[in-house]
């Protein structure tokens, strides 16, 4: 009777070792476009604005049915001119009619950059947790108050020199061709920003589908069911 349960533990716990090694494995690089980025093209935030300014620019997630966990992003910034701008708050908005609709995954506020960088660095958000559905259209939404700081300062997202991205998963991630801006956060509308593709790279997971679920509940029946007929 020992050496059953022992041997049933075993099976059990080697099976969901295996589940959450597949699981570690997959938490890399979902889409990125980093390799693309053009030396000293930027997308502009707040020169000659003086007031709030927002960039957008969207991804497209995977295939896969169970969705996916948003656990990091990094995205290339310098610094422009001179002064120090405010800071740069960060979001995830939904889409709505190819545009951003909500903001539902505050990401982090940036405001790293004290002097010019000789060349753009990258701003890492780790640490995130928000669930992506799979096959759909998320933005990045950037939103920097350069109000108080000597025009022209302002920070400069970089952008890429191709249409390309790597989409690392291999299950239909893409990076959007087209980023859209609003002048002043009070303008409900959103503008073509005329060319221009951000560099923007995505951590996340993707989530078991629900048949892996069912083979996981399916194993623990089985093995109680065995259990029960071996205790009879």
């Amino acid at each position: 009777m020992k050496n059953f349960m022992k041997k049933t533990s075993l099976k059990i716990l080697s099976f969901l070792a295996g589940l959450s090694l597949c699981s570690s494995l997959d938490a890399v690089i979902a889409v990125s476009n980093h390799h693309f980025a053009a030396p000293g093209g930027s997308l502009v935030i707040g020169k000659n604005f003086g007031e709030n300014v927002e960039w957008s620019h969207s991804f497209t997630t995977g295939s896969n049915s169970g969705g996916y966990l948003l656990e990091g992003m990094s995205l290339k910034f310098e610094f422009g001119a001179t002064g120090t701008p405010g800071p740069m708050f960060i979001e995830v908005f939904e889409d709505v009619a190819g545009l951003p609709g909500d903001s539902f995954a505050p990401i982090d506020t940036l405001s790293l950059f004290s002097g010019d960088p000789a060349s753009p660095g990258s701003a890492f958000f780790t640490g995130l947790s928000s669930s992506l559905d799979p096959s759909t259209t998320y933005w990045i939404v950037v939103q920097a108050d350069v109000s108080s700081s000597p025009d022209p300062s302002h920070y400069e997202w970089q952008n890429v020199n191709s249409l390309g991205e790597t989409d690392f998963l291999g299950d239909g991630w893409s990076i959007g061709n087209q980023s859209f801006v609003k002048t002043d956060i009070s303008f409900p509308n959103w503008t073509d920003a005329g060319g221009g593709i951000a560099t923007l790279e995505i951590n996340a997971s993707p989530v078991p589908e629900p048949h892996v679920y069912a083979l996981l509940l399916g194993g623990f029946s089985l093995a109680f069911v065995a259990y029960r007929k071996k205790l009879k």
